[in-house]
C-alpha cells in the first residue's frame, strides 16, 4: 500500500527513544526498532530507532530531501521510504513491538503490527 506522504520533504530528524522524521506538510513519521538505512552512496547500515543511533547520519543525508517513493507490505508490516536523492530507509517488523508509524499531515495513520502486518485509519471526519 502505497502511504500518501510522497513528495513532502524531511524537515527534521530527532530522537530519543525512536527515529523521527518531521515532513514539511506535517507529516510524521516515527522508527523505533531496528532498521536499514542505504545512503545515496550506496552504503548501508542497521540502525537502532530505539536508542537513536545514526542520527548524525540521518540528519546528513535526509535534511531538505524529498520522499519518492513510500509504501507498506501490508503482509509482512515492512516500511519502505526512497527518497528523490537514492537514499532508502526499510524498517521490517518486529515481533513484539509496533516497529514503525506514519501519522499523515490529513492525521491518516498506518502502524506495523507486531509480528506482522500493517494498520491502517482514514482520517477523522468532521461533524
Amino acid at each position: 500500500m502505497m502511504l500518501n506522504i510522497v513528495g513532502s520533504v524531511v524537515s527534521s530528524v530527532s530522537g530519543e527513544h525512536m527515529v523521527e522524521l518531521r515532513l514539511s506538510e506535517g507529516s510524521i513519521v516515527q522508527v523505533e526498532t531496528l532498521f536499514k538505512f542505504r545512503s545515496r552512496s550506496g552504503g548501508a547500515v542497521t540502525l537502532d530507532g530505539q536508542n537513536g543511533e545514526g542520527l548524525p547520519t540521518l540528519i546528513r543525508h535526509l535534511t531538505g530531501v524529498s520522499i519518492a517513493e513510500a509504501c507498506v507490505d501490508e503482509e509482512s508490516g515492512a516500511l519502505l521510504i526512497q527518497f528523490d536523492n537514492g537514499s532508502r530507509i526499510f524498517v521490517p517488523s518486529d515481533p513484539d513491538y509496533e516497529a514503525w508509524m506514519v501519522t499523515a499531515a490529513d492525521r491518516s495513520i498506518a502502524v506495523a503490527i507486531p509480528g506482522g502486518g500493517a494498520a491502517f485509519w482514514d482520517p477523522p471526519t468532521e461533524l
